[in-house]
């Protein structure tokens, strides 16, 4: 079963805060919101397991090398005066956790075409590097301060072979 996504067009910030509210700390639907339009996503089963399996290999590479990592799961990042907001489908933190506003990076699972450009989401969101997972390759984009590219490997684990 594929995910099902549903875009709103001309969402205020208020509309998109009121939604965040009724979902509570529920794990669906997921949220992007960039620039007046809102995405709704629930994710389908397989899209789930290869989050999963990726977030699994992360943390185990991470305890084997001796990398203090943190899961942040599908952390609610958001940003009113940029006009954008964003669940990751898992997020994570290299080194001391402390009291971050952002995670050092991200990682999208990309199941189906389209949608909002995600990149620009996670720019806005000063998040910079995005995994995408896509029909079993890892693509790791970074953002060098004026625009995104494509990398071989993470700055963040650049010994794991993706």
């Amino acid at each position: 079963m594929a995910a099902e996504v549903v875009t709103l067009a001309d969402v205020s910030w208020r509309e998109l805060e009121h939604r965040i509210a009724l979902k509570h700390d529920e794990q669906i639907p997921r949220i992007r919101y960039l620039d007046g339009v809102l995405e709704l996503v629930s994710p389908s089963v397989e899209h789930e397991r290869a989050k999963s399996n990726i977030g699994a290999l992360i943390e185990a590479y991470a305890v084997e090398r001796g990398i203090e990592l943190s899961s942040a799961g599908s952390w609610l990042l958001r940003n009113k005066r940029r006009r954008v907001g964003s669940e990751p489908d898992e997020c994570y933190i290299v080194g001391p956790y402390g009291d971050r506003k952002r995670p050092d990076f991200a990682i999208e699972v990309i199941k189906t075409a389209g949608g909002l450009d995600k990149l620009e989401i996670y720019r806005r969101l000063d998040v910079n590097e995005v995994w995408f997972w896509h029909r079993g390759t890892i693509e790791v984009h970074v953002f060098d301060g004026t625009r995104w590219r494509g990398v071989e490997r993470s700055s963040y684990l650049p010994d794991l072979d993706l």
